[in-house]
């Protein structure tokens, strides 16, 4: 009895370490856990494109926010939750061929926009503990408006490597706008 008793406490016990060993080889590296960002340098660039010598570039402040590792099918991607804030830029400032009413030939008239607003990219600087970049990660187009904070929500196509993932220790954003969508009116 004694015996019996002692097997089936080892074969237990084995059994306890087996699985243990299992989940701890079968758990991701990918960290699972927010991630705060910091404004890359410069936080927000305007391409030419997006750029009218009549229209004055608005003041942005810097990019807000977190972003998290999403493991699918295919591979990791980032996850994002940022906000960028656009200080106000009227468009009664504007020249006049900015502020003209259309009208469509439904009937409908459309107005002047309220704001200025610019289509653009965040890009994702994954960084290492000293600041080195390791790679540089570009989200979809994004459109952004003159006068808000702009918060944003997505995920970006491009998948990374778990090698890079685990050396990243900082994400940095930034924001380049290519073009301005009332300029191209």
């Amino acid at each position: 009895m004694k015996r019996t008793l002692t097997i089936l406490i080892v074969a237990v016990a084995a059994f306890a370490c087996g699985a243990a060993s299992v989940l701890y080889l079968k758990r991701s590296s990918v960290p699972q856990n927010w991630i705060t960002i910091i404004p890359d340098t410069p936080s927000t660039l305007f391409d030419m494109a997006a750029m009218k010598t009549d229209i004055p570039p608005p003041q942005s402040g810097k990019p807000e926010g977190r972003v998290k590792f999403l493991e699918r099918a295919s591979g990791i991607q980032i996850g994002y939750v940022l906000k960028l804030p656009i200080k106000p830029n009227p468009v009664a400032a504007l020249p006049a061929k900015y502020r003209k009413e259309t009208k469509l030939e439904s009937g409908f008239t459309i107005g002047p926009p309220d704001q200025v607003s610019y289509t653009g990219k965040f890009t994702f600087n994954l960084q290492d503990a000293d600041g080195f970049s390791l790679i540089r990660i570009t989200g979809p187009d994004e459109s952004l408006s003159a006068g808000s904070d702009n918060p944003i929500q997505g995920t970006t196509e491009s998948m990374i490597p778990e090698s890079i993932i685990r050396r990243t220790k900082k994400i940095a954003v930034s924001f380049d706008a290519a073009k301005c969508n009332l300029c191209n009116e």
